[in-house]
């Protein structure tokens, strides 16, 4: 909506979305923003289009092409630098600078163990479209439950009940 503001597009130009304003768009942004920020721009906007049943004019494969090209002249500055790994001697590093007696301290850790450990079951924890939810498939609230850790700790638990290994 900025974008269409700034040019001046009218408001019934706007939706659905014609490709000459879509590529002005992207190229707008291109060599400005990470084609992974582009990426999501784009996605957002289709994903409004279908939300509100308009017509989406782009196929696949021309969204790849054009999102491919955005990322080729991603700036330095927008790439991220490459990162080691959480490993579980990295996290225990962190785990012994902190008190887990204190709130903050303990939130801090669960978040951190949580993400860890959730990442690579992320698939498990979201679908890929809106309609994609399946019961058999994916973690439901029905299928949260709490338990005791070996130190008498209250911890919830996630079922998942079907994941990549599991046949």
């Amino acid at each position: 909506m900025v974008f269409c503001d700034k040019k001046n597009i009218p408001e019934e130009d706007r939706a659905p979305a014609s490709h000459v304003l879509l590529l002005s768009f992207i190229s707008t942004l291109a060599a400005a923003y990470s084609g992974l920020a582009i990426s999501n721009y784009l996605y957002g906007i289709q994903a409004w289009h279908i939300l509100h049943s308009i017509l989406w004019r782009i196929e696949k494969l021309e969204m790849d092409t054009i999102l491919k090209a955005a990322e080729k002249v991603t700036p330095a500055s927008s790439r991220w630098k490459k990162r080691c790994p959480y490993t579980l001697d990295f996290m225990l590093a962190i785990c012994q600078c902190l008190d887990l007696q204190k709130p903050l301290d303990s939130a801090i850790f669960a978040c951190l163990t949580t993400c860890v450990f959730a990442t690579g079951r992320v698939g498990e924890f979201t679908v890929l479209k809106l309609d994609g939810f399946s019961f058999e498939a994916h973690i439901s609230k029905t299928r949260l439950s709490h338990d005791q850790s070996r130190e008498g700790l209250r911890v919830t638990v996630l079922y998942i009940p079907h994941t990549k290994v599991a046949h």
